[in-house]
């Protein structure tokens, strides 16, 4: 799984290091792609934030990641924001913006760093998705 910025559409089968398959719909940070065909039937979203270097979520990020999160289809949907790391220097989980807090409110969402052309990092994406989409359900009978 690569963890470098597109610049394109791109759909992948990925396996994870436990076994599971993805689908996964590489929208390159293109918000017209984020039409309803491609979100239905989405179980997690990966939103990769400082893919371009910048130090801090930049408006029109904050914007597209709040419009994402408002999708019908992405309703309780689990999301896992991947940071590169060095890119930001507080905590991000901590100092995400209040608009975006209020997005995520009653959802279930997790902040990771990652480095650069890390396998490790690429399967803990992977590993981190996998708990954020095990439903309380499959927990209790665990």
């Amino acid at each position: 799984m690569s963890i470098e910025p597109t610049s394109h559409f791109n759909v992948d089968t990925i396996i994870s290091p436990s076994g599971q398959k993805y689908l996964v719909y590489d929208l390159a940070g293109n918000i017209g792609y984020r039409l309803r065909p491609f979100l239905d039937g989405t179980n997690g979203v990966i939103y990769l934030l400082g893919t371009r270097g910048e130090n801090f979520l930049l408006e029109r990020e904050q914007n597209n990641i709040k419009q994402l999160l408002q999708e019908r289809d992405l309703e309780n949907v689990p999301v896992l924001f991947v940071v590169r790391d060095g890119t930001y220097t507080n905590d991000l989980s901590s100092n995400l913006p209040e608009k975006l807090r209020t997005a995520l409110e009653g959802r279930l969402w997790e902040v990771i760093e990652i480095r650069q052309n890390s396998q490790e990092d690429a399967d803990l994406v992977l590993s981190v998705l996998e708990k954020l989409l095990i439903k309380p359900e499959q927990l209790a009978t665990s």
